[in-house]
Order: structure tokens, then C-alpha cells, then sequence
């Protein structure tokens, strides 16, 4: 009777064992699976396609007709000289995490013309005016960008739909195109043709171009 149960014994103890192996044979796999599925997700998110369509639909949300961010205030300088003001816009595009530093660098020639155009436009003939933006009075196109919001072509539109209508990719450059609507209306609005550049294995805007056309 005591010699069965040490057989039993052995038995349970060898049965233990294997089951112990199997298991650490299995886990790793399943470890290694789920942290490929995670791999998937991290590398969607950073597709220029998605970048651009986030930044939309945060930027609709969050930001369009609630902050004027999309281009320098028009001020006047000590020196009664009318000048923009670049310092919010600069800081919106450092800290939003979604504009490359090139973004800024293609605006700096506009903002130049602007500015150049400014220096005509007297302060005295404004303030009588009451005027809100100076810039009203600059003859030609230089200074168009302070009279809407640039990255929707809007006025004060009611906009709330973002969707990606096509997209194309070469190397670290991409462009994608956003269509963008108001969905209580159904109607299509503007169609932002976003560049993007692949900087530090992330996709950042470099540029904004809006079009209206269908």
C-alpha cells in the first residue's frame, strides 16, 4: 500500500512539471504577439494620413472660431509703425506637436511682404476709422492672410467634419488631402492640402494650403 502511494506520487509531481513547461513555453509568444499588435497601432497613429486628420479634427474641436492661432496679430510698434505680432502663432506651433519647424519658415517671406505693406498704413487714419484689423488698408493681397482663418479658408463657418479624401508618399515627404465639412448641413466646405515631412521618425506639417474647389 505504501509503495503505491509513492508511485502515485511521483506520478502527480512528474505531471506538474510538464504542465509548469508548457506553460513557460507558451507565454513568451503570447507576449511577443500582443506587443507586435501594439507595434501596428503605434506605427498607424504615425501614418501622415492619420497625423493630418487628428490635427484637424482636434484643431476643429478644440481651436477653430474658440482661438485666432493661424497667423500673426497686426500691433503697432513703439515707433507707431504697424508690425505683426508672431509671437502666439510661433508658440502654437512649438507646442501643439503637430507643425515641423518648416511650417513656420515657409511663412516668413509672407510675413515679410506684410510687414512691408504696414509701414504705409497710418495709424492716425485707423484710429479714426476705428478699424479692427489695419491691415484693411493695405492696397494688393500681401496681407490677406489676417482676415480669415487660413487653415479652413473660414469666416466664422460653422465647421465640425474632417475626413481624409486621398493621400500620396515618397520617401519622408507626403501630402494629404483633408475634406472639410459641416455635418448638421452635409455641405462641403474647403479642402486643406496638407504637406507633411518625416522628421525623427515623426510626421509633422510643413505646410497648409486651402482650396475650395469640388
Amino acid at each position: 500500500m505504501k509503495q503505491k502511494f509513492i508511485i502515485s506520487s511521483l506520478l502527480l509531481f512528474v505531471v506538474i512539471i510538464s504542465c509548469k513547461k508548457e506553460d513557460s513555453k507558451t507565454q513568451p509568444n503570447n507576449l511577443i504577439e500582443t506587443e507586435k499588435k501594439d507595434d501596428k497601432k503605434s506605427e498607424s497613429k504615425n501614418e501622415p494620413q492619420n497625423v493630418a486628420l487628428a490635427f484637424y479634427k482636434w484643431y476643429l474641436k478644440d481651436i477653430y472660431l474658440k482661438k485666432f492661432v493661424e497667423s500673426p496679430d497686426v500691433v503697432l510698434s513703439k515707433d507707431s509703425i504697424y508690425v505683426l505680432d508672431t509671437s502666439e502663432h510661433k508658440k502654437f506651433l512649438e507646442t501643439s506637436g503637430y507643425f515641423s519647424p518648416k511650417f513656420y519658415e515657409n511663412e516668413v517671406v509672407s510675413f515679410r511682404n506684410c510687414e512691408n505693406k504696414l509701414r504705409s498704413v497710418s495709424w492716425k487714419k485707423v484710429e479714426e476709422s476705428g478699424a479692427v484689423n489695419p491691415a484693411e488698408y493695405v492696397e494688393g493681397n500681401e496681407c490677406a492672410f489676417t482676415h480669415y482663418m487660413i487653415w479652413t479658408n473660414g469666416q466664422g463657418e460653422n465647421l465640425d467634419t474632417a475626413e481624409i479624401e486621398k493621400y500620396s508618399i515618397k520617401d519622408n515627404t507626403a501630402l494629404v488631402i483633408i475634406k472639410l465639412s459641416n455635418s448638421p448641413e452635409g455641405g462641403f466646405y474647403s479642402r486643406p492640402h496638407v504637406s507633411m515631412v518625416k522628421e525623427n521618425d515623426k510626421w509633422k506639417i510643413s505646410k497648409i494650403e486651402v482650396h475650395f474647389d469640388e
